[in-house]
């Protein structure tokens, strides 16, 4: 795991691991994708992009997901991980 505020505030320990080649899993939480545009800032591309509001979780400030929201998310991206872990690193999922 890593800093995503790190790599994008350029600090150059975060830039080498985000470029060390290693796969990168970037989670957002909407579709601003503040993550994805923190990666695209030191032109990296991760091997999956989850966006959180794609499953149907909202900004609720304060307020945090239910069971049922959290289990189903859970489903998804096991499920899309391990459709990563069987493939290269040049493939997409």
């Amino acid at each position: 795991m890593s800093c995503i505020a790190g790599v994008g505030g350029k600090v150059p320990k975060m830039v080498r691991t985000a470029r060390s080649g290693r796969r990168i899993v970037a989670i957002d939480g909407c579709k601003m994708h503040c993550t994805l545009a923190c990666l695209d800032n030191i032109d990296v591309e991760p091997d999956l992009h989850l966006t959180l509001s794609d499953f149907g979780l909202r900004k609720r400030y304060g307020e945090d997901c239910n069971l049922e929201q959290a289990d189903s998310l859970e489903a998804e991206i096991k499920q899309k991980l391990e459709l990563l872990q069987n493939t290269t690193v040049t493939e997409s999922v």
